[in-house]
């Protein structure tokens, strides 16, 4: 477990959830023979930063209890290969020459991340798609950093690479990060820097979008 993303009581508590599967309060205070009020508060901010989630259960007479349990997102705080297996998987691909099916694989990947998004993306302001692109990168853990210019373009930067272990040898990964980027806001995307070629970031650069009233202009 990545014990110092959080304090020695709120570990105790998620690996207790863990193996215990739900907790109550009173259940966790007796296991780490610590007061109820104090468990609560821990539990609390737990709960605020979603990495546990509550539910009310009923046994019997009597008030239900209230129960603990993890959510998908504590799964950052346990030590996780799974990006580690991708990337080797990846890079093997491309060394057996199956670039095709690489290639497939990364457009099926971004399709099924954008779901309906690109529809309802349209329908936002441009303040609005940019809060909601860096939600989505956020969920996805790339550390993004989204910054509108002047002239209407977007320049994002991601400060964390899950592909990064192999973008040295395929542009595979940057090119599926760019298509996904292309589709939401249904704009040219141009990557101006790389984690795998040095750089402090991978910077990709969306064109400015065009508005109703500037397309009603232009055919004015």
């Amino acid at each position: 477990m990545r014990t110092n993303l959080l304090s020695k009581t709120k570990n105790e508590l998620i690996l207790l959830m863990k193996h215990r599967g739900s907790i109550t309060a009173q259940e966790a205070g007796e296991e780490l023979d610590l007061a109820v009020s104090t468990v609560r508060q821990h539990l609390s901010k737990l709960e605020l930063d979603e990495f546990i989630t509550s539910h009310f259960e009923r046994q019997g007479v009597g008030r239900p209890r209230k129960k603990y349990r993890l959510t998908e997102k504590s799964d950052v705080l346990f030590v996780n290969n799974d990006r580690l297996i991708l990337s080797r998987l990846i890079e093997f691909l491309h060394e057996s020459g199956a670039t095709a099916h690489l290639e497939e694989f990364f457009d099926e990947m971004a399709a099924e991340l954008l779901g309906g998004y690109p529809r309802q993306f349209q329908e936002l302001s441009r303040e609005q798609k940019q809060a909601r692109l860096e939600q989505l990168l956020e969920s996805e853990g790339y550390l993004p950093e989204l910054t509108r210019k002047p002239t209407g373009e977007l320049v994002i930067d991601f400060y964390h690479c899950p592909f990064a272990a192999v973008s040295e040898s395929t542009s595979t990964p940057c090119e599926f990060e760019r298509t996904l980027l292309s589709r939401l806001f249904n704009s040219p995307v141009i990557q101006r820097e790389s984690i795998g070629d040095g750089n402090q970031c991978c910077r990709f650069v969306v064109k400015a979008e065009t508005t109703l009233d500037e397309q009603h202009r232009d055919s004015a």
